[in-house]
C-alpha cells in the first residue's frame, strides 16, 4: 500500500487476520513509513500493536498525534508505552487522550485493552484516565 498516496483508498486489515499473515506485509514497508492520513496512521499503528512492535507503534502514533491531534493516536502511544513498561509516558499519553473528552469516556475502551494490564492497578492509571493532572 502506498502510504504517500493522497487518494481515498483507506484500508483496514481484518481483525481476525493471523499475525503470521500481517508480519510479512509490514516487513515490506520501509521502517520510516509515515501514513499520510489520520485513519491510515491509526490502522497501521493498530497492526504494529497487534504484532508487538511497541517501539515502532509508539513512534508512529506520536508522529500521527503531532500531525492530526486526535485522541485515538494518543491512546495508541499510551498502549505502547504501557506494554514497554514506561508508566510515566503511558500516563502522560493517557492524559492527552482524555483531554477534551467527557469524564469516563476512555474507561470502556481501555477496560479490555491488554497492554494496560500491567498498570491497571496503579492509582495513577485511574487519575490519568480521568484527565487529572499528575499527583
Amino acid at each position: 500500500h502506498d502510504f504517500a498516496a493522497q487518494g481515498n483508498a483507506d484500508w483496514w486489515p481484518p481483525d481476525a487476520a493471523p499475525l503470521e499473515a500481517l508480519r510479512p506485509l509490514v516487513q515490506l514497508l520501509p521502517a520510516d513509513a509515515q501514513p499520510t492520513t489520520s485513519f491510515r496512521a491509526y490502522a497501521f499503528t493498530e497492526v504494529l500493536l497487534r504484532l508487538g512492535d511497541y517501539d515502532r507503534a509508539a513512534q508512529l502514533g506520536a508522529a500521527a498525534h503531532q500531525r492530526h491531534r486526535a485522541q485515538m493516536h494518543a491512546l495508541q502511544v499510551a498502549r505502547a508505552a504501557a506494554a514497554l513498561g514506561d508508566r510515566p509516558v503511558c500516563f502522560g499519553w493517557l492524559r492527552a487522550a482524555a483531554s477534551g473528552l467527557p469524564a469516563g469516556a476512555l474507561g470502556q475502551v481501555v477496560a479490555s485493552t491488554r497492554e494496560f494490564d500491567s498498570v491497571r492497578d496503579d492509582p495513577e492509571f485511574a487519575a490519568a484516565l480521568a484527565g487529572q493532572p499528575t499527583g
